[in-house]
């Protein structure tokens, strides 16, 4: 855990102030802690993942910063589906699912960020959005419940989902996705 953490050091366009606090999980297990943690404690959370879609105010950010690089990725042959951590670049899971001899996701190489925020603001290029091929997400929800949730649940629209019509602090959070 950092204090007064420099928000511009994490996102793409470079600007933004400090953070109270900063924290790097990296695993589904250790995001889940923090932002409970930060819940107990009464702390706003705000989840970060490449930084590439995200400017921070000069004035910072009242709380908790929690990166999410949690990187797993499970690939099921047998149903030509893969299972893949929130915190995974969106352009490596690209190329290790082409080394698996998977397809489909092509349309979004070279889209910055990760998993997790291109679920969330269900990005696409070309005619077509990464909703449509999703099947499964799993999310802690702000009671602290982990759900999972097929993609209606989502309700994915152009560069929108559910969880972007979310307001405030206590938001859910996509902890997986299966593909």
């Amino acid at each position: 855990l950092k204090e007064h953490e420099v928000m511009r050091d994490h996102t793409t366009m470079r600007v933004g102030g400090v953070a109270d606090y900063y924290y790097e999980a990296k695993s589904v297990d250790e995001l889940v802690k923090a932002v409970k943690a930060a819940t107990k404690a009464e702390i706003p959370y705000f989840i970060l993942g490449g930084g590439s879609n995200i400017i921070f105010s000069d004035f910072g950010f009242p709380g908790l910063v929690i990166k999410n690089s949690s990187a797993n990725i499970a690939f099921m042959n047998e149903k030509s589906q893969a299972i893949v951590d929130a915190g995974v670049p969106l352009l490596t899971f690209i190329l290790e699912a082409t080394s698996h001899n998977f397809a489909g996701l092509e349309f979004l190489y070279g889209v910055p960020g990760t998993i997790g925020g291109a679920i969330y603001g269900n990005a696409g290029a070309y005619g077509q959005a990464i909703g449509d091929f999703v099947k499964y997400v799993t999310v802690l929800m702000p009671s602290g419940e982990i759900i999972q949730q097929e993609a209606s649940w989502m309700e994915f629209g152009y560069r929108e989902s559910v969880l972007k019509k979310e307001t405030g602090f206590r938001k859910p959070v996509i902890l997986s996705v299966r593909i």
